[in-house]
């Protein structure tokens, strides 16, 4: 490549040719320009042979001066003044001191371009840097920071910021939508630090907007507003999940996810009788149903009365369902089945786990202390895992005594009530909570209402879910003699406090408020069945509703046909927004034939949904006396003095919403 050597004094015009390029000296802007030949750019060869030609040290100079485009643009990237250079001194003499970006010098120093606005890798290029001027700033990668040069060093004046948005708020972990087809609107919140405008976005990370054939919800959106409109068509009914994001455009994105449910409530009003259920060696006497629970598909029931380890010793039948077929899958007793034990008089499950009461259990020689017993399943078969007793048990206690449901379990807790327990007061009561660590339960911890008095029978009814417990006392007095409590303990850690004591705002003496007692969430239900509004005994449920910590009462419940004797609120349930309440005496089929009834609630009014009796219902059968359970579409009944095997043998009732 041939170099470029331009003329040394070039008058204004004066063209040079190299390399098929033509230079011409431009004396107003004093530069050399490339105006024609070899384009716009010059290679870096070319750059150092202009500048090193203007600049040569060959004799004596005047006016030396260089500049370069490299743009064509015609705009100025470097220039240096003209200078008068004396080469047989030490150094460059200026005849006139110059400036260099606001730096003067004279010749007699070294020229050094200033810093500038600069961008440093670390800090340590940054404190190595020269030729600062006061007001200069520079920035420094490695921590983000922009400093100034005040004259005597450099001062942090900043870091250099762009933060991600805040987290997303508004969006709740889980949603289910209306069946009705009425939207949900969500609208996200988040802020940018610095105040940049947000993009919203949104995307269906798991899951589909299309379940069978149509679309499950459609999905709108108006910046950080959101609308999920559900179809109303069966059909259509799914889940999926909705990942809602915020941008500054710099940063990542900030996520929310929020995943949404449509199913269409049971229908209530078709429920119908599934089966009826009976033991395999059902026989007069045995009470088939005395108690009962369900757990998916798996039903268990309570005989108290069966005689097969001694005359009422009693026995619990598991059944499970295929299909729409219950089939007896094992019959349990206890370990130490003895006489009159009544072996199965409260029974609960959970998964494959179960608990039984026998309130009677004796022991070799004591009266009436009672026992719970632990079964668990492994593939079809049962087996004992532990009996249990309270650590202080003693005569006359009816630990795990049944009738109002005293023994309930869920997951690896265990609460039993002991009603006639009377370490505070004859017949106060007290209830016992157990935990299972591996295969062994231990007792955790006795309860006792914070007002206990004699014969209140604290412990006659039991429920629990997840940290929240409610405790039936059906002869509390406080208004007026056995109207009956109840009492609510919520667990903190490994310990349980009373949280609230809920009576009925319409309580009387002998109501027996507490008689049966159930708790879902922030919803519990209490049974008075000797309430007295319908006629004498015709009796009544009552709604509490949590808030905070706070339980007031929301409905008084009672049956579309309540009558005297009906014994309305016998036995409850509660599952999320429905209900179910036994009248065991209720005599439209025939006298204490019995009835049980549907509750369910929209808003804050619970309604009656429908009133099922047995499709063999007949006189003092008391269906719906005992064993009320339900979960999610199915109800269980017992009718414990039912005749089909016998008088009194007793028997089982399931019951299936319509869809």
């Amino acid at each position: 490549m041939t170099a470029i050597n331009l003329a040394d004094s070039p008058s204004n015009g004066d063209t040079a040719t190299v390399n098929g390029a033509t230079y011409t000296y431009n004396s107003s802007n004093t530069r050399w320009e490339v105006t024609a030949g070899a384009g716009s750019s010059l290679t870096t060869e070319q750059v150092q042979d202009i500048v090193g030609d203007q600049l040569t040290t060959n004799g004596s100079h005047t006016g030396i001066s260089f500049a370069y485009d490299d743009s064509g643009d015609a705009a100025i990237d470097a220039t240096i003044g003209t200078l008068n250079q004396n080469t047989t001194g030490s150094a460059a003499t200026l005849t006139t001191p110059r400036e260099i970006n606001g730096v003067a010098f004279n010749g007699s120093a070294d020229i050094t371009i200033p810093a500038g606005n600069t961008v440093y890798a670390t800090m340590a290029l940054l404190a190595a840097a020269t030729g600062m001027s006061t007001g200069d700033m520079a920035y420094v990668t490695a921590n983000n920071n922009l400093y100034l040069y005040t004259g005597s060093g450099w001062f942090k004046v900043a870091t250099v910021e762009n933060n991600s948005p805040s987290a997303i708020t508004g969006v709740a972990a889980a949603t289910t939508l209306a069946d009705d087809g009425t939207a949900t609107v969500i609208t996200a919140v988040s802020t940018d630090p610095e105040g940049f405008p947000l993009t919203w976005s949104y995307s269906v990370t798991t899951g589909s907007l299309t379940n069978g054939g149509g679309a499950t919800a459609t999905v709108s959106q108006s910046a950080n507003v959101f609308t999920i409109t559900p179809t109303t068509t069966e059909a259509y009914a799914g889940t999926f999940s909705i990942t809602f994001s915020a941008t500054d455009g710099v940063n990542g994105a900030v996520n929310a996810v929020s995943a949404f449910t449509l199913a269409f409530g049971f229908d209530w009003t078709a429920t119908a009788q599934q089966a009826k259920v009976v033991s395999s060696d059902l026989a007069a006497g045995d009470t088939f149903g005395s108690s009962a629970a369900i757990s998916g598909d798996t039903t268990v029931w309570g005989a108290k009365r069966q005689d097969t380890e001694g005359t009422e010793a009693g026995a619990v039948y598991v059944f499970t369902r295929s299909g729409t077929t219950w089939s007896q899958q094992q019959k349990l007793t206890a370990s130490d089945g003895a006489a009159k034990d009544w072996f199965g008089g409260a029974v609960d499950i959970d998964g494959d786990t179960l608990a039984v009461g026998a309130r009677l259990e004796n022991g070799p020689s004591y009266t009436y202390r009672g026992a719970v017993y632990v079964f668990t399943r492994s593939g079809t078969t049962w087996s004992q895992q532990q009996k249990i007793q309270s650590s202080d048990i003693a005569d006359n206690d009816y630990f795990g005594s049944g009738e109002g449901g005293s023994v309930v379990i869920e997951g690896n807790t265990l609460i039993v009530g002991a009603q006639y327990e009377d370490a505070t007061a004859t017949g106060a009561g007290s209830v016992y909570i157990f935990t299972r660590s591996g295969t062994t339960w231990s007792q955790q911890q006795k309860i006792q209402a914070s007002d206990a008095a004699a014969n209140d029978n604290f412990g006659f009814s039991v429920d629990i879910d997840g940290d929240t417990a409610i405790i039936g006392a059906k002869n509390e007095d406080a208004g007026g003699s056995n109207a009956g409590a109840a009492y609510i303990f919520t667990r903190s850690g490994t310990t349980w406090s009373q949280q609230a004591k809920i009576q009925a705002s319409d309580a009387e003496a002998s109501d027996l408020f507490g008689q049966s007692v159930a708790v879902d969430g922030n919803y519990a239900v209490v049974g008075a069945y000797s309430e007295d509004a319908g006629g004498s005994a015709a009796g009544a449920a009552y709604v509490f509703i949590r808030s905070g910590t706070s339980w007031t009462q929301q409905q008084k419940l009672a049956s579309s046909d309540i009558a005297a004797g009906d014994w309305f609120g016998y036995d409850v349930d509660i599952e999320g927004d429905v209900i179910v309440v036994g009248a065991g005496a209720e005599a439209a089929g025939g006298t204490a034939a019995g009835a049980a009834y549907i509750f369910t609630r929209d808003g804050t009014t619970w309604s009656q949904q429908k009133k099922i009796v047995a499709s063999d219902a007949s006189t003092s059968a008391y269906f719906g006396f005992s064993g009320i359970s339900i979960e999610e579409d199915t109800v269980t009944v017992g009718a414990t003095y039912e005749d089909g095997g016998g008088t009194n043998s007793g028997a089982g009732y399931i019951f299936l919403a319509g869809e």
